[in-house]
Formats: structure tokens, C-alpha cells, sequence
């Protein structure tokens, strides 16, 4: 069965000719476009399109993919059209939990954008760790949940929507650390269920590094790096963190391997209906994934 996100994106990028346009108007980025673009083509194993200068140009069979899906989305678009004074005026008060850091990086500003859309939906966002907020999920005491942890529970659904690089502070002077490096500096965690930590460790267990416990643990990214800057230890952060900040003394360390990243999930129960706020805000943001 095709992704009907990927087709919509490919209707509008033919029809408005470029990827930019298509984005700009299904409120995503581009990545995100050119991503259901060749997903569309994997999935139908033909190609739809090419390039005319700055404008997409469609194949043979990108025409014909076009033409069959394009009176579908035309009615659809003047349902929504013809609806669109409602939608401005859905009610409603949505609680959400997130990880504070990549709440200022990605949340805080959609959240923005969508309550202008919506002015008569009200926002709770609270700030907890990944575990906690899948236990208040479940328990349903919150409508959504952004989290690094990938959730196993069959009535939570996940999507991600957002990819971040993991990396190393530490005490001045950068330098380039070495596998044995690794082993004997004192680390710092967020906490003990830090996921980004575990998948340190087996990148480092493939190379026969055993590192120790972290030396301190402390539940805020800002004392965090207040305590590696003093020398107390180093620590693996989103590279937004460190962009969000600046700590005299802090700097960022390079690791013996390629980036480490770690993915952002947005949850949901799939057993309790959203309502209309809740529909907005789900479609909302899974458009970013």
C-alpha cells in the first residue's frame, strides 16, 4: 500500500514544480519532501521525476502517477478549503511531556506556531524523564510524549520526528581523544537510564573498552556542563545543548568514531481518541518526521 504522506508531497512538488514550494506549503522542510519523494519512488520502483533547471520535471510514469492522484487531493483540498473557518475554531487543552533540551531546540517553537493557528487550543508542557513520561502516557495522564526512549508498549504509537548529534564536553583544551582516552577520563551522565550512554558503551564494548560507571549523575543538562567545564568529568550532550549555551571553560572534545546521534520520539495512546485539538497537533507535528 503506498504512504499517502509521500504521494501528497509528490502532488504538490509537481504541481507547485519544486521541492522549496511543496514544502512551504505542507508546512515541512524540505528534507523531509525530498525523503517522501524517494520513498514514493522505492515503493513503486519507477522513477517519477527529474530536474529542469531550478523546476522539477516529471517522467512518462511521474505523469501518470500525477494524473491519477491529482483529482483526489484537488477535492480534498477544497473540502479543507471549504472547512477552513471551523478548523480555527477548535477548542481544547493538550498536555504534553518532553526532554527540556530539545524542547527549546524543536518543541518550544512549534508549539508557537501552532497555538497562532489555533489560538482556542491551551498547552501544559512539563518537563520529565524518557521513563516517566511513557508511564503517565499509559496511564493517561498526558496526551503526547517526546522521548529519546523507543517505546515497547502495544497501545503506545511512535513516530520520529527528530534526529539529533550526541557530542563530547569537557575541560579546556579540545583535543582529540583516543580509544584509551575513552577508558580512563571521568564521564558524567544525565542519569543511570541514559540511552545515549548505552549505545556509548557498545560502540566502545565492539573495541574492547570497559568504561566505568559515570562519576556523577545529575538530571539538567546546564549543571551537567557547569560540572565537566570545572573539570569534574566529560560529557555526551545534543550538539544543540552546547549551541543553546555557552560555558566559560567548556569545549567540545573529538571522539575516535563517527557521530553518534540519538532519535526523538513523538508518542501517543493509541486506545484513547485524540478529539479535534488532539488530531491538529498529531498531524501537525508528524509532518516534521
Amino acid at each position: 500500500m503506498l504512504d499517502l504522506d509521500a504521494l501528497h508531497a509528490f502532488y504538490w512538488t509537481a504541481k507547485l514544480g519544486g521541492v522549496g514550494a511543496a514544502a512551504r506549503r505542507l508546512h515541512v522542510t524540505q528534507p523531509a519532501v525530498s525523503q517522501r519523494l524517494r520513498q514514493l519512488e522505492t515503493d513503486l520502483q519507477r522513477k517519477l521525476y527529474g530536474r529542469a533547471g531550478y523546476r522539477i520535471a516529471l517522467t512518462e510514469e511521474g505523469e501518470k502517477v500525477y494524473r491519477a492522484c491529482a483529482p483526489a487531493f484537488e477535492t480534498l483540498e477544497a473540502l479543507e478549503t471549504s472547512l477552513e473557518g471551523k478548523s480555527k475554531d477548535i477548542q481544547g487543552h493538550l498536555r504534553i511531556m518532553a526532554l527540556s533540551e530539545f524542547s527549546k531546540a524543536f518543541l518550544l517553537p512549534k508549539l508557537r506556531d501552532f497555538q497562532k493557528k489555533h489560538p482556542g487550543i491551551r498547552f501544559r508542557l512539563e518537563y520529565r524523564l524518557p521513563f516517566e513520561m511513557l508511564s503517565a502516557l499509559v496511564r493517561h495522564d498526558i496526551d503526547f510524549a517526546f522521548t529519546i526512549e523507543v517505546p515497547t508498549h502495544p497501545q503506545i504509537e511512535a513516530v520520529p520526528v527528530y534526529v539529533e548529534e550526541l557530542v563530547c564536553l569537557g575541560p579546556s583544551p579540545a583535543r582529540s581523544l583516543s580509544w584509551d582516552d575513552l577508558r580512563t577520563i571521568p564521564w558524567l551522565s544525565c542519569r543511570s537510564e541514559d540511552h545515549a550512554w548505552f549505545e556509548f558503551e557498545e560502540i566502545l564494548q565492539k573495541r574492547g573498552v570497559q568504561l566505568s560507571s559515570p562519576a556523577i549523575e545529575v538530571a539538567e543538562q546546564e549543571s551537567l556542563m557547569t560540572l565537566a567545564a570545572q573539570g569534574a568529568g566529560y560529557v555526551l550532550t545534543p550538539l544543540h545543548s552546547m549551541k543553546l549555551r555557552s560555558v566559560p571553560g567548556l569545549v567540545r572534545h573529538k571522539l575516535p568514531f563517527g557521530p553518534l546521534k540519538q532519535t526523538v520520539y513523538f508518542c501517543r495512546l493509541k486506545t484513547v481518541p485524540l478529539g479535534l485539538a488532539g488530531e491538529a497537533f498529531w498531524r501537525s507535528i508528524r509532518a516534521f518526521g
